[in-house]
């Protein structure tokens, strides 16, 4: 069996496991919001960001640096890529613990002090994992992980519920995450055949966080756009508004399962292709067009049900996510243009344009923040998140300069085409028309990609 086509079968565990998690993700976030209210699930939403930009950082890229090696990295090479990863958690935690009564009082919330303690001291444990994960991720054996992860997710989920209901507060889904931690960083390693081991080597562990430096700021800088947005939103409009956000984002991930499968396994499975331009450009935008068609009609499927399941569940009092959603789910749908491109740099080491692209859209995001939030309040807050992507159209002039890599002209048609679906009941059914003529001059190029898709997934069975 080819790689490629293990890597898009890897793929379609991750994505299976990734669309079952966005449900229990989604339907959790639901739960949660209705136990906590929107000012403790503020809380809630802003640790979760801090724990993925943390996560981000304690990595120091050290895991992408296993990844990208052409060999099967040793026992021991593992066992220092462990102790790296756990010294430098440490070592973030400490400057992270001071900063957060200062992020408390810059975004409005006066209560973060202890749960943002409680998401530092859980960081370790997430770390613990990651070793494991590479080797299996190296292997392209994702259906160990994709049960793994679905199972510890479900089981955190389920105790934060139940706690929150009965009076936890923030603290239940804090006692939720302990577990789902402690689940993960146990099972991957029996997983891969492999036992934790603490092994230093300053060769070894130099060499690849001379690699990962780069690829930790550029994913850091990434993963940490969610937190910024928070924080600002708080800043603007006060605690409640960072609950809203902070649901609207959560249940536009429901609109990228696929995207974030795909951004999982790119990274290992064009490694190989890296130093062959007109194979790496051929395979970058048949992954940007196939994520596309894959997460497009997930997306307008999702804007359409979104308020029904809002009154449904939560009634009146979150409705302000009901104005939010469509413009999050179509900057969502419109970013992911960019990813496979993103990905395509990593591998090549190219971080410095990489994270300049990043704070290029950061200034954007934080200039269209202030300017339709102050015109529109917290619906400019979501528009804002849309106007952002012209600015991420760098990524793009990187990449081509760098790795002669053309953005996908199918790819960003049918992005085009589900934002316009997206925002039809905001702005009016004309939208329709631009959507059915899209759909009509890409049939063919739908049809082909749908084609490959089913033979490259079902083939060779």
């Amino acid at each position: 069996m080819s790689r490629e086509i293990r890597a898009i079968r890897g793929g379609s565990f991750v994505a299976i496991n990734n669309v079952m998690g966005t449900g229990v993700t989604l339907v959790a976030a639901f739960l949660l919001s209705k136990a906590l209210g929107p000012k403790e699930f503020a809380i809630y939403s802003f640790c979760t960001s801090l724990t993925g930009v943390l996560r981000c950082l304690s990595r120091l890229g050290v895991n992408a640096s296993l990844l990208t090696q052409k060999e099967e990295p040793q026992p021991e090479i593992y066992g220092t890529a462990l102790t790296t990863m756990l010294v430098s958690s440490i070592v973030v935690a400490i400057p992270a613990a001071i900063l957060i009564p200062f992020l408390g009082r810059f975004s409005h919330i006066p209560h973060l002090f202890w749960p943002g303690i409680a998401t530092i001291i859980l960081v370790p444990f997430h770390i613990i994992s990651l070793p494991a994960l590479t080797r299996l991720e190296r292997q392209l054996k994702y259906k160990p992980v994709a049960i793994i992860e679905f199972t510890g997710q479900v089981v955190g989920q389920i105790l934060a519920i139940a706690l929150a209901f009965h009076g936890w507060g923030i603290w239940g889904p804090i006692t939720g995450w302990s577990l789902r931690a402690l689940f993960q960083s146990i099972t991957p390693w029996i997983a891969a055949g492999l036992k934790p081991r603490l092994r230093w080597d300053p060769t070894v562990s130099r060499r690849m966080i001379k690699y990962g430096s780069g690829y930790v700021l550029a994913t850091s800088l990434a993963q940490g756009r969610t937190l910024f947005l928070l924080a600002i939103v708080g800043r603007l409009f006060g605690q409640e508004a960072i609950g809203y956000m902070g649901l609207t984002l959560r249940a536009a991930s429901l609109a990228a399962p696929f995207r974030a499968a795909i951004s999982r396994v790119i990274l290992p499975a064009i490694a190989p292709i890296a130093h062959l331009p007109a194979k790496l450009k051929e395979k970058i935008n048949a992954t940007v067009e196939m994520e596309i068609l894959l997460s497009a009609p997930v997306t307008v499927i999702a804007v359409a049900t979104y308020p029904y399941f809002v009154r449904l569940i939560l009634g009146n009092s979150w409705l302000p996510t009901v104005e939010l959603f469509p413009w999050i789910a179509a900057g969502s749908l419109l970013m992911s243009v960019h990813s496979a491109a993103l990905s395509a740099l990593y591998v090549r080491g190219y971080f410095a344009e990489s994270i300049c692209s990043t704070i290029i859209s950061y200034m954007a995001l934080l200039l269209a923040l202030v300017l339709f939030g102050n015109l529109l309040g917290l619906q400019g807050g979501a528009i804002a998140t849309l106007v952002v992507w012209p600015a991420s159209w760098v990524i793009e002039v990187f990449a081509h300069r760098r790795l002669g890599i053309s953005w996908s002209r199918n790819g960003v048609v049918w992005a085009l085409a589900g934002t316009f679906a997206c925002l039809t009941d905001i702005i009016g059914l004309w939208m329709l028309i631009p959507v059915s003529l899209i759909f009509a001059a890409t049939y063919a190029s739908i049809k082909a990609r749908s084609v490959a898709m089913y033979n490259a997934l079902f083939s060779r069975l």
